[in-house]
């Protein structure tokens, strides 16, 4: 015991040395165990365990052209797997044929008289092995189309022509004009006609006002024309001057 002591003596930095680098392991080896008691080890994810992605249509998209056309595109990821047919559907009516190899379709109105307002439309694709998978898009069928204003002077006025077509199995009404433009302007209106024509399904309309200029003093008169179709939440503005000579 005495040799130990008498070594201890001779060596004291070296023995002052060895137990701080004792005592540092040991506390190291403490704060360890206790990181992993509070902060288990998260197992890494197998990633063979993920399932294989499925097929699916991942977007179909719908808009009713100014042309009276609704205008169809979609994208599908067949996800490695045979895609054995494609169809569309206006409600339970099928449209056109076999579309396996479209990924997009166009529909005069004319031709497939889709009716007024919100029409659904569903696709439906099917693969090797009896996978079915659908897709289905709303498009707003407009009630009126083509609709433009035309104006031509004549004596003591103005003729207001608005052009419109329409469905004939959805007819509409004879629309009205409203003077749009912050004041009470000095003008009147008078209905004169509204003259029809068709196309196959399709009528062509005219109706005409006459705004009376008689009363107003001469000079230019900006004005907003509203048409309103009663009944439809439609209507057109036309922004014209009307210029009354001296």
């Amino acid at each position: 015991m005495s040799g130990l002591i008498e070594y201890v003596r001779k060596n004291a930095t070296f023995v002052g040395l060895l137990l701080i680098f004792i005592g540092a392991s040991i506390g190291f080896g403490i704060y360890m165990l206790i990181q992993q008691t509070e902060n288990p080890e998260v197992p890494i994810p197998d990633i063979t365990d993920r399932p294989i992605d499925e097929p699916a249509i991942t977007s179909l998209e719908g808009n009713y052209g100014h042309d009276a056309t609704v205008y169809l595109n979609w994208t599908i990821d067949r996800a490695n797997q045979e895609l054995t047919s494609v169809k569309l559907y206006q409600d339970d009516r099928m449209i056109g044929g076999e579309m396996k190899e479209l990924t997009s379709f166009a529909m005069a109105q004319s031709i497939y008289q889709f009716p007024p307002g919100e029409c659904k439309f569903v696709l439906r694709a099917e693969f090797a092995g009896g996978k079915e998978v659908s897709k289905e898009v709303s498009v707003f069928i407009n009630y009126i189309l083509n609709v433009n204003m035309e104006t031509e002077p004549v004596d003591d006025g103005l003729m207001l022509k608005l052009t419109y077509s329409y469905n004939e199995s959805t007819p509409v009404g004879v629309p009205r004009v409203k003077f749009i433009n912050g004041n009470n302007m000095p003008f009147t209106v008078f209905y004169q006609e509204t003259k029809t024509k068709k196309s196959g399904s399709i009528v062509q309309a005219e109706t005409i006002f006459k705004l009376n200029t008689q009363q107003l003093t001469p000079g230019e008169y900006p004005v907003t024309i509203r048409w309103i179709f009663e009944g439809l939440n439609t209507s057109r503005d036309y922004n014209i001057t009307v210029e009354v000579a001296g």
